[in-house]
């Protein structure tokens, strides 16, 4: 135990150093301590704002999501092909 110690005593002098060092930057820009609380806050926000989005869609009844595409993209390309149909057949 004691010959571990004696190897690992540099690397242990060169982590307390990377301490003092770690904590004159933390001294000189404080704001790095906000960083990860205000990354926490936005995510949880963001993550609630889409649960309340899925939320309201899965609660819609017969009106779910994939229903809603379907019928959407459905009169789309309907009102699409009536709109060229119709013009082909009133100019012959």
């Amino acid at each position: 135990m004691v010959v571990i110690l004696l190897a690992l005593c540099r690397r242990i002098g060169v982590i307390i150093e990377l301490f003092y060092e770690a904590a004159k930057c933390l001294t000189s820009v404080p704001v790095l301590l906000i960083q990860p609380v205000w990354l926490i806050l936005t995510r949880t926000v963001f993550l609630l704002y889409w649960t309340v989005v899925y939320a309201y869609i899965t609660t819609l009844g017969s009106f779910g999501l994939l229903h809603l595409i379907v019928t959407v993209y459905s009169q789309l390309c309907l009102s699409h092909f009536r709109g060229s149909y119709l013009a082909t057949t009133t100019s012959a």
